[in-house]
Protein backbone atom coordinates (compact mmCIF):
# COMPACT_ATOMS: atom_id res chain seq x y z
CA UNK A 1 0.00 0.00 0.00
CA UNK A 2 1.14 3.52 -1.15
CA UNK A 3 2.31 5.93 1.77
CA UNK A 4 -0.29 8.39 3.67
CA UNK A 5 1.14 11.74 4.00
CA UNK A 6 0.10 12.77 6.99
CA UNK A 7 0.17 15.84 9.27
CA UNK A 8 -1.17 16.47 12.59
CA UNK A 9 -1.65 19.55 14.98
CA UNK A 10 1.42 20.15 17.21
CA UNK A 11 -0.20 20.62 20.19
CA UNK A 12 -0.87 18.67 23.76
CA UNK A 13 -4.72 18.11 22.25
CA UNK A 14 -3.17 15.97 19.51
CA UNK A 15 -0.70 13.99 21.79
CA UNK A 16 -3.02 10.39 21.02
CA UNK A 17 -2.87 11.38 17.46
CA UNK A 18 0.87 10.72 17.64
CA UNK A 19 0.33 6.84 17.64
CA UNK A 20 -0.67 7.49 13.45
CA UNK A 21 3.56 7.81 13.62
CA UNK A 22 3.99 4.01 14.66
CA UNK A 23 2.34 2.94 11.16
CA UNK A 24 4.68 2.27 8.27
CA UNK A 25 2.02 3.19 6.25
CA UNK A 26 1.63 6.48 6.93
CA UNK A 27 4.34 9.33 6.15
CA UNK A 28 4.06 11.24 9.70
CA UNK A 29 4.51 15.06 10.44
CA UNK A 30 3.29 17.84 12.75
CA UNK A 31 2.50 21.19 12.24
CA UNK A 32 0.40 23.79 13.76
CA UNK A 33 -2.88 24.25 12.30
CA UNK A 34 -2.44 26.72 10.06
CA UNK A 35 0.27 25.30 8.50
CA UNK A 36 -1.59 21.55 7.82
CA UNK A 37 -3.95 24.14 5.69
CA UNK A 38 -1.41 25.33 3.79
CA UNK A 39 0.09 22.10 3.14
CA UNK A 40 -3.33 20.02 2.37
CA UNK A 41 -4.28 23.12 -0.10
CA UNK A 42 -0.99 22.37 -1.54
CA UNK A 43 -0.92 18.74 -1.98
CA UNK A 44 2.24 18.39 0.26
CA UNK A 45 0.50 15.94 1.98
CA UNK A 46 -2.55 13.72 1.45
CA UNK A 47 -4.65 14.22 4.92
CA UNK A 48 -4.52 16.70 7.64
CA UNK A 49 -5.83 17.75 10.83
CA UNK A 50 -7.32 21.32 10.25
CA UNK A 51 -9.86 23.69 11.25
CA UNK A 52 -13.35 23.03 10.43
CA UNK A 53 -14.04 26.65 9.09
CA UNK A 54 -10.93 25.82 6.57
CA UNK A 55 -13.00 22.28 6.03
CA UNK A 56 -15.67 24.72 4.85
CA UNK A 57 -13.93 27.14 2.63
CA UNK A 58 -12.97 23.86 0.61
CA UNK A 59 -15.39 22.39 -1.93
CA UNK A 60 -13.38 19.23 -2.46
CA UNK A 61 -11.91 18.28 0.85
CA UNK A 62 -13.65 14.81 2.36
CA UNK A 63 -13.98 14.07 6.18
CA UNK A 64 -12.72 10.74 7.15
CA UNK A 65 -15.60 11.44 10.35
CA UNK A 66 -12.42 11.99 13.19
CA UNK A 67 -10.88 15.25 14.52
CA UNK A 68 -11.32 16.76 17.88
CA UNK A 69 -15.09 17.89 19.26
CA UNK A 70 -16.27 18.72 22.51
CA UNK A 71 -19.67 17.40 23.67
CA UNK A 72 -20.18 19.62 26.88
CA UNK A 73 -17.32 21.95 28.01
CA UNK A 74 -13.69 22.17 27.03
CA UNK A 75 -11.89 22.88 30.23
CA UNK A 76 -9.04 24.42 27.93
CA UNK A 77 -10.93 26.79 25.39
CA UNK A 78 -11.58 30.06 27.81
CA UNK A 79 -12.65 33.95 27.47
CA UNK A 80 -10.88 35.87 30.27
CA UNK A 81 -11.88 39.90 31.43
CA UNK A 82 -11.90 41.70 34.10
CA UNK A 83 -14.98 43.77 33.37
CA UNK A 84 -18.90 42.08 32.61
CA UNK A 85 -19.25 40.68 28.73
CA UNK A 86 -21.14 43.65 28.14
CA UNK A 87 -18.24 46.21 28.84
CA UNK A 88 -15.52 44.46 26.52
CA UNK A 89 -14.37 47.04 23.27
CA UNK A 90 -11.32 44.78 22.69
CA UNK A 91 -10.92 40.79 22.68
CA UNK A 92 -7.46 39.29 21.34
CA UNK A 93 -7.62 35.79 20.27
CA UNK A 94 -4.64 33.23 19.39
CA UNK A 95 -3.70 33.91 15.97
CA UNK A 96 -3.77 30.03 14.99
CA UNK A 97 -7.45 30.05 15.80
CA UNK A 98 -9.44 28.92 12.88
CA UNK A 99 -12.70 27.68 14.17
CA UNK A 100 -12.82 29.11 17.44
CA UNK A 101 -12.75 32.66 16.82
CA UNK A 102 -15.67 32.06 14.17
CA UNK A 103 -17.18 30.97 17.17
CA UNK A 104 -16.13 33.68 19.62
CA UNK A 105 -18.07 35.61 17.09
CA UNK A 106 -21.47 33.87 16.77
CA UNK A 107 -21.41 34.02 20.70
CA UNK A 108 -20.59 37.80 20.43
CA UNK A 109 -23.84 38.86 17.89
CA UNK A 110 -26.41 36.12 19.17
CA UNK A 111 -26.05 35.36 22.76
CA UNK A 112 -23.69 38.55 24.34
CA UNK A 113 -25.35 41.03 21.73
CA UNK A 114 -21.83 43.35 21.28
CA UNK A 115 -19.52 43.72 18.45
CA UNK A 116 -16.08 44.23 20.18
CA UNK A 117 -13.01 44.05 18.08
CA UNK A 118 -11.19 41.26 17.55
CA UNK A 119 -7.09 41.67 17.52
CA UNK A 120 -5.23 38.05 16.25
CA UNK A 121 -2.18 37.25 17.33
CA UNK A 122 0.20 37.20 20.98
CA UNK A 123 -0.92 39.31 23.65
CA UNK A 124 1.88 40.25 25.32
CA UNK A 125 1.96 39.09 29.08
CA UNK A 126 -1.29 37.52 28.62
CA UNK A 127 -4.67 38.01 31.01
CA UNK A 128 -2.85 39.44 33.36
CA UNK A 129 -2.15 42.25 31.36
CA UNK A 130 -5.83 43.08 30.43
CA UNK A 131 -7.31 46.61 30.71
CA UNK A 132 -10.86 47.24 32.22
CA UNK A 133 -12.53 46.93 28.73
CA UNK A 134 -10.31 43.97 27.25
CA UNK A 135 -10.84 40.45 27.40
CA UNK A 136 -8.50 37.93 25.65
CA UNK A 137 -9.47 34.10 24.83
CA UNK A 138 -6.38 31.36 25.44
CA UNK A 139 -6.23 27.89 24.47
CA UNK A 140 -4.81 25.93 27.51
CA UNK A 141 -2.60 23.41 27.41
CA UNK A 142 -3.78 21.68 30.17
CA UNK A 143 -7.21 21.43 31.66
CA UNK A 144 -8.21 24.18 34.13
CA UNK A 145 -10.75 25.20 36.86
CA UNK A 146 -12.49 28.13 36.21
CA UNK A 147 -11.99 29.81 40.16
CA UNK A 148 -9.27 32.51 39.00
CA UNK A 149 -10.67 35.45 41.02
CA UNK A 150 -8.84 37.88 39.25
CA UNK A 151 -11.09 37.93 36.18
CA UNK A 152 -14.78 38.54 36.59
CA UNK A 153 -15.46 36.55 33.24
CA UNK A 154 -14.33 33.28 32.60
CA UNK A 155 -16.29 31.54 30.22
CA UNK A 156 -15.72 27.75 28.66
CA UNK A 157 -16.54 28.99 24.70
CA UNK A 158 -17.61 25.15 23.85
CA UNK A 159 -19.83 24.96 27.02
CA UNK A 160 -21.38 28.56 26.18
CA UNK A 161 -22.53 26.74 22.52
CA UNK A 162 -23.40 23.89 24.25
CA UNK A 163 -25.66 25.64 26.57
CA UNK A 164 -26.89 28.02 24.07
CA UNK A 165 -27.40 25.77 21.00
CA UNK A 166 -28.19 22.89 22.43
CA UNK A 167 -25.03 21.69 20.23
CA UNK A 168 -21.93 20.16 20.77
CA UNK A 169 -18.74 22.07 18.99
CA UNK A 170 -15.82 20.31 16.65
CA UNK A 171 -12.81 22.55 16.20
CA UNK A 172 -10.75 19.92 13.95
CA UNK A 173 -11.49 17.44 11.47
CA UNK A 174 -9.30 14.88 9.57
CA UNK A 175 -9.54 15.98 5.88
CA UNK A 176 -8.06 14.79 2.76
CA UNK A 177 -8.73 15.99 -0.83
CA UNK A 178 -11.47 13.82 -2.54
CA UNK A 179 -9.59 10.96 -4.64
CA UNK A 180 -6.68 11.23 -2.97
CA UNK A 181 -7.15 7.85 -0.72
CA UNK A 182 -7.82 4.60 -2.31
CA UNK A 183 -10.55 2.65 -0.11
CA UNK A 184 -7.29 0.14 1.47
CA UNK A 185 -6.02 3.21 2.06
CA UNK A 186 -9.17 4.80 4.13
CA UNK A 187 -10.05 1.82 6.33
CA UNK A 188 -6.38 1.20 7.18
CA UNK A 189 -6.69 4.94 8.02
CA UNK A 190 -10.10 4.65 9.55
CA UNK A 191 -8.18 1.97 12.47
CA UNK A 192 -5.57 3.51 13.28
CA UNK A 193 -7.44 7.28 13.98
CA UNK A 194 -9.88 4.31 16.16
CA UNK A 195 -7.15 3.25 17.76
CA UNK A 196 -6.48 7.24 18.88
CA UNK A 197 -8.88 7.71 20.01
CA UNK A 198 -9.49 5.16 22.79
CA UNK A 199 -5.73 6.38 23.69
CA UNK A 200 -7.00 9.66 24.27
CA UNK A 201 -8.59 8.42 28.16
CA UNK A 202 -4.99 6.55 28.67
CA UNK A 203 -3.41 7.29 31.75
CA UNK A 204 -0.10 9.23 30.40
CA UNK A 205 2.77 6.46 31.53
CA UNK A 206 0.28 3.95 29.90
CA UNK A 207 0.04 6.29 26.18
CA UNK A 208 3.86 6.95 26.66
CA UNK A 209 4.56 3.20 26.07
CA UNK A 210 2.34 2.86 23.24
CA UNK A 211 3.48 6.21 21.29
CA UNK A 212 6.98 5.47 19.00
CA UNK A 213 8.90 8.04 20.76
CA UNK A 214 8.25 10.34 24.04
CA UNK A 215 7.24 13.72 22.99
CA UNK A 216 8.57 16.91 24.84
CA UNK A 217 5.38 17.50 26.47
CA UNK A 218 4.26 14.04 27.93
CA UNK A 219 5.13 15.27 31.20
CA UNK A 220 2.17 17.95 30.86
CA UNK A 221 0.01 15.50 29.32
CA UNK A 222 -3.33 14.15 31.05
CA UNK A 223 -6.19 12.39 29.57
CA UNK A 224 -8.30 14.22 27.39
CA UNK A 225 -11.59 12.97 28.63
CA UNK A 226 -13.62 16.58 27.18
CA UNK A 227 -12.82 15.54 23.73
CA UNK A 228 -14.19 13.48 21.47
CA UNK A 229 -11.79 12.02 18.77
CA UNK A 230 -14.70 10.01 16.36
CA UNK A 231 -17.45 12.48 14.71
CA UNK A 232 -20.15 10.66 15.93
CA UNK A 233 -23.66 11.33 14.44
CA UNK A 234 -24.15 14.24 17.44
CA UNK A 235 -21.02 15.73 17.13
CA UNK A 236 -21.47 15.85 12.78
CA UNK A 237 -24.68 17.60 13.16
CA UNK A 238 -23.55 20.21 15.68
CA UNK A 239 -20.76 20.66 12.81
CA UNK A 240 -23.51 21.06 10.42
CA UNK A 241 -25.44 23.71 12.69
CA UNK A 242 -21.87 25.48 12.65
CA UNK A 243 -22.02 25.93 9.59
CA UNK A 244 -25.26 26.80 8.77
CA UNK A 245 -25.17 29.75 11.66
CA UNK A 246 -21.84 30.82 9.99
CA UNK A 247 -23.01 30.92 6.50
CA UNK A 248 -25.69 33.11 7.91
CA UNK A 249 -23.17 35.61 9.15
CA UNK A 250 -21.25 35.65 5.69
CA UNK A 251 -18.30 34.12 7.91
CA UNK A 252 -18.10 31.02 5.76
CA UNK A 253 -19.89 29.97 2.38
CA UNK A 254 -22.57 27.68 2.64
CA UNK A 255 -21.73 24.12 3.66
CA UNK A 256 -22.05 20.97 4.89
CA UNK A 257 -20.24 17.70 6.31
CA UNK A 258 -19.08 15.31 2.81
CA UNK A 259 -17.54 12.45 4.13
CA UNK A 260 -15.08 10.43 2.29
CA UNK A 261 -16.49 7.89 -0.58
CA UNK A 262 -15.46 5.96 -3.20
CA UNK A 263 -16.68 5.06 -6.51
CA UNK A 264 -15.67 3.23 -9.91
CA UNK A 265 -15.46 6.83 -11.61
CA UNK A 266 -12.56 8.05 -12.98
CA UNK A 267 -11.18 10.33 -10.93
CA UNK A 268 -10.35 12.48 -14.25
CA UNK A 269 -13.75 12.95 -15.17
CA UNK A 270 -14.29 14.75 -11.45
CA UNK A 271 -14.67 18.39 -12.26
CA UNK A 272 -12.06 20.77 -10.50
CA UNK A 273 -13.25 23.26 -7.97
CA UNK A 274 -12.97 27.14 -7.91
CA UNK A 275 -10.07 28.34 -6.01
CA UNK A 276 -11.13 29.26 -2.39
CA UNK A 277 -9.84 31.73 0.27
CA UNK A 278 -8.47 30.69 3.31
CA UNK A 279 -9.03 31.11 7.30
CA UNK A 280 -6.92 33.76 7.38
CA UNK A 281 -8.04 35.47 4.15
CA UNK A 282 -11.76 35.42 5.70
CA UNK A 283 -11.39 36.72 8.71
CA UNK A 284 -9.30 39.65 7.29
CA UNK A 285 -12.57 40.54 5.52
Amino acid sequence: MKQIRLSNFEHITGVPYRLLEDYDFIAYEEHLIAENAKRLREHSVDVALISAAEFALCGDYRGLDFGIGCKEGSHRLILYARQPIHTLHTIHVYEDSGAAIMLLKILLSDKWHISPRIVRGHMPGGPEQLGDNEGVVILHDEPISLHNKQFAVQEDLAAVWRAFTGHPFVFLLWASKQQSLDLNQHKALQEAFFRCHQARTMAPENLLQELPRTPNDIDRYKPDTAFDYYLDDELLAGLNYFYDCAARRGLLPASRYKPATYSIMNPDAIKKKKKVSSVDQVLQD
